[in-house]
């Protein structure tokens, strides 16, 4: 193993056991990139943030664990919570369920702001 993997396995395993999570794991620096190759004003670029590596990987195994832990143990109900778990396809239903919601409200002259 790669000394620098071992390190980040090492640090990982010392955060898992004292639920301490470095400072830099959780801190973002940051910066502009163009959106065209000729930018020039601000609102020719978007911002990113730039995160930790090791703990990008952290936070995305441990999201991983309990996402599994909480479909598994029926934390969750998936007919209903589609977002960001794995294997569940539920944009295009929602999108469709809105879709026709709005067409219904539509053709009923209805309010759709509720």
């Amino acid at each position: 193993m790669p000394q620098r993997s071992q390190e980040a396995a090492q640090n990982t395993t010392k955060c898992m056991e004292n639920i301490k999570i470095s400072k830099e794991w959780v801190t973002a620096e940051g910066v502009y990139i163009p959106k065209e190759q000729d930018s020039r004003g601000i609102n020719h670029f978007r911002p990113i943030s730039l995160l930790n590596v090791e703990g990008k990987i952290f936070f995305s195994v441990m999201a991983s664990r309990l996402t599994k832990y909480l479909t598994e143990n029926g934390y969750i109900n998936t007919s209903v919570e589609k977002g960001g778990i794995p294997g569940i396809s539920g944009c295009l239903e929602h999108a469709t369920m809105i879709w026709e919601a709005i067409q219904r409200a539509k053709s009923e002259k209805l309010n759709v702001h509720g």
